[in-house]
């Protein structure tokens, strides 16, 4: 038998047990987690449910109810180790986030580790099958009807969560460029009107060769980093210094449509030079920008750019 301890609709203890299977009265509710276990190829562990139970034969991520008595971090690395034979320490599960439906609350962790399926220890009775996915691969599993939807549906959510925060300004998490984030980088370069022709782009990018161009970048550990907005998760866009070369270059900044004009230029400017002038040694950063571009103007000269030059096309503008 197994019992988990009752709270109510705020997350305070009722003082009282629940025996699983029985049904909840109004007000009671329950906690539980879920463990994303993600490796340094950035790909998530999936375990398929076994065909008995209910929602058999889907794919899910690690997880279950917190027993009576036990803490959710508890309970994490318990259901990790159950279900997966993965040991981790108290320190390694992240909380990442906490999902409230229905008559419980749900908190999700990230565990971050690198294991080969081979040594994955399944679960009599409770799973028969693991693999990793990427998020590529995910949203396929979902879209088929093979992923359990209401995983699925979380993983939507806080997936953007998963990404290992460099630096912080007071609303945008600073990421490293990340496969995670390539439907968004796409319908931001491929909105030609709002964003594309701003940087130069007449055409469409296919997704081959924005995986290319993630790689790349990455590859040549190349100074850009992708924008989360901090309460909500959502990307903002990205921003870089192009060709850098003794100590000086071109400022890029790309800010999805639904994000422009709320501030987060006039925030991640100043903040990324910061950065960049004590990490990476820039003394002078330049940009250009198109003369009928005002909004960009009266952005980067608030962030302390000055025109130096300018042609029919173009304004030049550097900041020291």
């Amino acid at each position: 038998m197994e019992y988990w301890d009752l709270y109510d609709a705020e997350r305070k203890p009722l003082g009282r047990t629940h025996l699983r299977g029985d049904e909840f009265a109004d007000g009671e509710y329950y906690v539980c987690c879920e463990i994303w276990v993600v490796n340094s190829r950035g790909e998530f562990l999936a375990t398929k449910r076994h065909p008995d139970k209910k929602r058999g034969n889907m794919w899910e991520f690690t997880g279950g109810g917190t027993l009576a008595g036990e803490t959710t971090l508890q309970s994490a690395i318990r259901e990790l180790a159950e279900e997966t034979g993965i040991r981790a320490g108290e320190k390694e599960p992240e909380l990442i986030a906490t999902y409230a439906n229905k008559n419980y609350f749900m908190d999700i962790f990230l565990v971050r580790k690198d294991v080969e399926i081979k040594d994955i220890v399944l679960q009599p009775g409770e799973t028969v099958d693991a693999k990793w996915v990427s998020d590529t691969e995910i949203g396929q599993m979902i879209a088929n009807g093979e992923f359990v939807h209401s995983v699925g549906k979380r993983y939507s959510l806080y997936k953007t969560r998963t990404l290992q925060t460099v630096f912080e300004s007071e609303n945008i998490r600073y990421v490293r460029l990340n496969v995670l984030l390539l439907k968004e980088y796409l319908e931001m370069i491929n909105d030609i009107e709002n964003v594309g022709r701003m940087i130069g782009r007449r055409s469409t990018t296919t997704e081959e060769d924005e995986i290319m161009w993630v790689r790349g970048k990455l590859d040549e550990n190349a100074p850009i980093f992708s924008m989360i907005d901090k309460q909500s998760g959502k990307y903002i866009g990205n921003i870089e210094i192009m060709d850098m070369k003794e100590q000086e270059g071109e400022l890029g900044i790309s800010i999805t449509a639904d994000k422009q004009e709320k501030g987060y230029g006039t925030e991640a400017i100043p903040a990324f030079l910061a950065y960049a002038r004590e990490h990476w040694g820039v003394k002078r950063v330049f940009l250009k920008v198109y003369p009928d571009n005002l909004r960009a103007i009266h952005v980067y000269t608030k962030c302390g750019f000055k025109e130096y030059d300018r042609t029919e096309e173009d304004i030049f503008m550097e900041a020291k």
